[in-house]
């Protein structure tokens, strides 16, 4: 029976510890300072003194070219890896589908460069072997993938098979992303899940059989995780034959959650 296992990852201080800043206004002190993601993350959890105008955010945009892929060079060559860098680092390689759903506003061609830049720098020669083997044998499974391809090729028919989306709110719209990240969040995991679903079903009426499925989310938000634990709950009862977990890295440890 084949087996398909999908990972959707937050991406800052759960894959990579980022140097990315964000700029806000202290209104206490009356200055304007720079928060780390984790500093952001941590305001958000409870009372704040800090407001945000439509510049806050534009590092984590696409504004200044390659400067995604320049922050995830300054994070790997500092060791800055999040909780979650291993088990993705493993997903890719064991040729899982992988999931980044952030509220950065990159575009998604951008986060998906990021990832293969992290990818060639990660991997040793062995980790590539053993990636390419495992792509070679998993997509006699897919329905979407025929004939012989080179390595090239490989690497490009698996990145396009993966998902990856950036929630950051259009200029202007700071104020909802604040507040309704977790809910952008969760409309797009829940058409994520979606998606994987109509490939099981895809797959079932070619090989009539029904594969084993298992859905995992990573994210170090208290909100994220509560929002999407619950959107799980849902969809378990939809999609019954498919596990789901949830990875509460909040801590900066990794811990598993069965729903």
């Amino acid at each position: 029976m084949a087996e398909f296992y999908y990972g959707i990852f937050d991406w800052d201080d759960n894959i990579l510890h980022m140097p990315t800043m964000i700029k806000s206004y202290d209104t206490l002190k009356k200055r304007f300072v720079w928060l780390t993601t984790e500093q952001y993350a941590e305001m958000r959890r409870g009372a704040h003194q800090f407001s945000f105008d439509e510049d806050s955010f534009d590092l984590f945009y696409d504004y200044i070219p390659n400067n995604f892929e320049m922050d995830i060079k300054r994070a790997l060559l500092l060791k800055t890896f999040g909780p979650s860098y291993d088990m993705f680092l493993q997903m890719v390689k064991d040729g899982d589908i992988v999931a980044i759903v952030t509220a950065r506003g990159h575009a998604a061609d951008t986060l998906m460069n990021g990832c293969i830049y992290l990818i060639n720098h990660a991997f040793s020669v062995d980790d590539r072997i053993a990636w390419h083997e495992n792509l070679r044998r998993l997509r006699k499974h897919r329905v979407e993938s025929e004939g012989e391809i080179d390595d090239v090729d490989l690497e490009c028919e698996y990145w396009n098979m993966c998902f990856f989306a950036g929630l950051g709110a259009k200029k202007g719209e700071i104020g909802k992303l604040i507040r309704n990240v977790e809910d952008e969040k969760r409309k797009t995991i829940t058409t994520f899940v979606e998606g994987v679903h109509a490939n099981v079903d895809a797959y079932f009426k070619k090989y009539n059989e029904m594969p084993r499925v298992s859905i995992g989310f990573s994210d170090d938000d208290k909100a994220n995780l509560k929002k999407i634990h619950d959107l799980f709950i849902e969809l378990n009862n939809i999609y019954t034959v498919t596990k789901f977990r949830v990875y509460d890295t909040s801590d900066r440890g990794l811990k598993k959650i069965v729903i």
